[in-house]
């Protein structure tokens, strides 16, 4: 993603640009300032109806925690094997995450 803050602005209208995008993933709207203009990023290798799905937000309630618990499972598998030089089973992973209280049972 692209990092703006607003200053640009000054130095668009300076050098007389109308319009610019950001990379932000959003719908325009009547508010929307035209020099903060979103606009989508789609992948190359998706099909129309998953992109779709992607630019109405339809994947991120139930793809989001997933990708979360991937990410912490991947941190805790790092430390484990900085810790110990090998790699932890799985039960070792979820009694670890069961100590942390991030899985029930």
């Amino acid at each position: 993603m692209g990092r703006f803050d607003g200053r640009e602005k000054r130095f668009l209208v300076e050098f007389g640009y109308t319009l610019a995008a950001t990379t932000e993933n959003a719908f325009i709207t009547p508010k929307t300032d035209p020099y903060l203009v979103p606009r989508f990023s789609i992948g190359d290798e998706i099909s129309f109806p998953e992109a779709v799905c992607n630019m109405v937000g339809v994947w991120r309630p139930a793809i989001d925690p997933i990708i979360n618990f991937l990410r912490r499972l991947s941190r805790i598998t790092r430390f484990l094997n900085d810790a110990s030089g090998t790699k932890p089973s799985g039960s070792k992973l979820l009694t670890l995450l069961r100590l942390k209280g991030r899985l029930g049972g």
